[in-house]
C-alpha cells in the first residue's frame, strides 16, 4: 500500500539525519557507549477522544494528538549504528485510509565537548526527506518550542506515481531529536485546520533547554 511505502521512506530519511547527526560526538563520547542498548521503556497511551488518538510517550517526554479519522499508532524502533555506537530511533505511525501516513519519531542524541550545529540537522532532515520522496521544497519556517530550536518544512514530492505533500516540523531538544511527517496523496489537506492543531498539540514534557 501507498502509506507503507511514504512510511519506509520517511524512516530512511530519519535514520540517516539520526546518524549523521550522531557523528558530530566527540572521540571521548564515543567511547562512553549507549547505556540504554536493546532497552525499551517507552510506553504510549492512545485514546480515541475528541480531536483524533493522542500519543503520550513517556520515554520520548511528549505527547501530540492525532487529526481526526486516523488509526491507533504503530510502535517501531530502528537500530542506528554509529562505529561502535547503537542508537534506537523510536517511531510511532498512524494512518488514514492508504493516501495519508502521521510519523513522529524521536531519538537520543548524545552530545561531545562541542555544540551541536541545529541548523546543518534540521538541512539535513529536509534534504534527505526531499530526496527520498523526489520532492520539492514549498516553504520552510524557523519555530521554537519551550525555547528550544525547531522548523517546519512544507513539500511536495512523488512516490510510486502519485504526487505527495506534505509538511514536517523537526525539534532539537536535546538529548532528543524529534521528527513529527505528516504526507497525503491529498495536497490541500497539509494546511487544513485539523492538521494544523495536530501539529500544534505537540508538547514536551521536560523542561532542559538545547545548549
Amino acid at each position: 500500500m501507498l502509506h507503507r511505502c511514504i512510511r519506509a521512506a520517511v524512516l530512511v530519511a530519519i535514520s540517516g539525519v539520526c546518524i549523521a547527526c550522531s557523528d558530530q560526538k566527540s572521540d571521548t563520547n564515543r567511547q562512553n557507549g549507549n547505556d540504554r542498548n536493546g532497552e525499551d521503556t517507552s510506553t504510549a497511551r492512545s485514546s480515541g477522544e475528541a480531536g483524533g488518538v493522542e500519543i503520550v510517550s513517556t520515554d520520548g517526554k511528549f505527547r501530540i494528538r492525532m487529526p481526526e479519522g486516523f488509526s491507533n499508532p504503530t510502535e517501531g524502533t530502528l537500530p542506528l549504528v554509529t562505529g561502535t555506537d547503537t542508537t534506537l530511533m523510536k517511531s510511532y505511525t498512524a494512518v488514514r485510509d492508504t493516501t495519508t501516513a502521521f510519523i513522529v519519531a524521536f531519538t537520543e542524541v548524545k552530545q561531545g565537548e562541542k555544540s551541536i550545529d541545529y541548523g546543518r540537522v534540521f538541512d539535513m532532515a529536509r534534504d534527505a526527506s526531499l530526496r527520498n520522496i523526489n520532492g520539492t521544497l514549498e516553504r520552510q519556517e524557523s519555530r521554537t518550542l519551550n525555547g528550544h530550536p525547531g522548523r517546519s518544512i512544507f513539500f511536495t514530492g512523488e512516490l510510486q506515481g502519485q504526487s505527495l505533500a506534505g509538511r514536517a516540523d523537526l525539534y532539537l531538544a536535546l538529548p532528543r531529536l524529534y521528527q513529527i511527517y505528516y504526507i497525503s496523496t491529498e495536497k490541500e489537506s497539509v494546511g487544513s485546520a485539523a492538521v494544523v492543531q495536530a501539529f500544534d498539540s505537540f508538547g514536551l514534557m521536560d523542561t532542559a533547554r538545547a545548549q
